[in-house]
């Protein structure tokens, strides 16, 4: 029993990190776009920087208000449910968990907006961004039901 929640636990872990450093690397990379399209000229030693300065920036907890700390207890709830779901939907196991990622973000994003009336994350203000943030919660839980089924062979 122990050992199973290690793994869940892990398997987690992984997922949220690979959540957090695929969101922030595609927020980056969405507002230097926007900015490029206006003509400011990013070298690509640049983007580096302001991606890496993104992710300390906004993907570690810190504290409770960073983009990554709403990404793990988006992800929690949504891999929570996801696998109470998974009872009742046994042969779709392969997509809950990359589908509840989606939502994590997707609720999360949405979440923000009434109470800064913002999209805070400025790389989701569009709906390509919004989709690429979605992505990046199919990634996670993507890597989280592998992680799972690795686990369990």
């Amino acid at each position: 029993m122990y050992m199973y929640l290690l793994r869940v636990l892990l398997s987690f872990l992984l997922a949220v990190l690979v959540g957090v450093i695929s969101a922030t690397v595609l927020h980056t990379q969405f507002v230097l776009a926007r900015l490029a399209a206006l003509g400011v000229e990013i070298p690509f030693a640049v983007r580096l920087q302001t991606t890496w300065h993104d992710m300390v920036g906004l993907g570690w907890p810190k504290s409770t208000m960073t983009y990554g700390f709403i990404i793990m207890i988006g992800l929690a709830i949504a891999f929570a449910v996801m696998s109470l779901v998974r009872h009742f939907f046994s042969r779709c196991n392969r997509v809950l968990y990359p589908v509840g990622g989606a939502l994590a973000m997707a609720t999360a994003l949405v979440a923000m907006y009434p109470m800064f009336e913002v999209v805070l994350i400025a790389g989701a203000r569009g709906p390509v961004g919004f989709a690429a943030q979605c992505f990046a919660g199919v990634l996670a839980g993507s890597v989280f039901a592998y992680m799972l089924r690795w686990s369990e062979q």
